[in-house]
């Protein structure tokens, strides 16, 4: 229950300003800026110096498309998404005369396979809306798998100051082994 209430005010959040008003190039950009915010915050939960990895690594958006495939948190469906995506955030940039068309769209969302057909079939208020449609998918998708394994970490942060005998995150400092936590010979023989 608290990941779907953290995901509902933070998708509402995002989406709040990508209406039928906004122009099309915005809802784009905002997806594209969104999606690299939370491979990010993943990045920064899912690695123990992932702020390191993020200040130092001057990533590209592509390659942090290519470390989060390589990881496998988010599906690969939506990641190959937000590679179309990319690809024409960076046609809007380099043209500043680019429209965007329905095959852009169909570009985007041909990697979700049924659901995209789906939607081409519910959502009739033109390209705006399909591309609304499957940039909420994706981008919701990513908001809701990332708050849910946030959750899932402090929960388990909680947990582990109850509980002395969790084990920690694995780290080259926590690799020592007390002396008084090894099991005598006779301990051994048992198992």
């Amino acid at each position: 229950m608290e990941a779907e209430n953290k995901f509902a005010k933070e998708y509402e959040a995002i989406w709040e300003h990508c209406d039928t008003k906004s122009d099309i190039e915005w809802i784009v950009l905002k997806a594209h800026l969104v999606s690299e915010s939370y491979m990010d915050r993943f990045f920064n939960t899912f690695f123990m110096s992932g702020k390191k990895l993020l200040d130092s690594g001057n990533l590209s958006y592509r390659q942090k498309l290519v470390l989060s495939k390589a990881i496998g948190f988010f599906p690969d469906d939506m990641l190959d998404c937000l590679s179309k995506l990319n690809l024409l955030r960076n046609k809007l940039a380099h043209d500043l005369e680019y429209q965007i068309s329905i095959e852009d769209v169909d570009l985007i969302g041909h990697s979700l396979g049924r659901y995209y057909s789906k939607l081409k079939r519910e959502r009739t208020g033109g390209i705006k809306d399909l591309l609304i449609g499957v940039l909420g998918f994706v981008v919701g998708g990513m908001a809701y798998g990332l708050v849910d394994y946030e959750c899932k970490i402090d929960r388990g942060k909680k947990t582990q100051n109850e509980n002395q005998n969790m084990s920690l995150p694995l780290k080259a400092g926590n690799l020592r082994v007390r002396r008084d936590k090894r099991p005598t010979k006779r301990q051994r023989n048992t198992v």
